[in-house]
């Protein structure tokens, strides 16, 4: 037991444990805010439209009207072809 192994000698000192007071102060800058801007992104306006009826923005009402003619389609597809080789 006299022999010592590399494990048994002391390592170096380690450094200190940050504190919490330390890690929530904006002290120190991660690289992430070196790569993003810190100014705040400005609004970009909304093109008003020189016509009153222009296209309006798709809503979810659009998008079932859209489901109900793809499911009409495909219910009268069959049909149709069937129509067609009955003849």
């Amino acid at each position: 037991m006299g022999t010592r192994t590399p494990d048994d000698e002391e390592s170096a000192l380690a450094p200190p444990i940050p504190s919490f007071a330390s890690l929530r102060g904006g002290g120190r800058r991660s690289p992430a805010d070196l790569l993003v801007s810190q100014q705040p992104a400005r609004e970009q306006p909304v093109p008003t439209s020189r016509r009153p009826g222009a296209v309006r923005p798709p809503e979810w009402v659009d998008l079932w009207y859209l489901g109900l003619r793809v499911a009409r389609w495909c219910v009268q597809q069959p049909i149709t072809t069937m129509r067609r080789l009955i003849g």
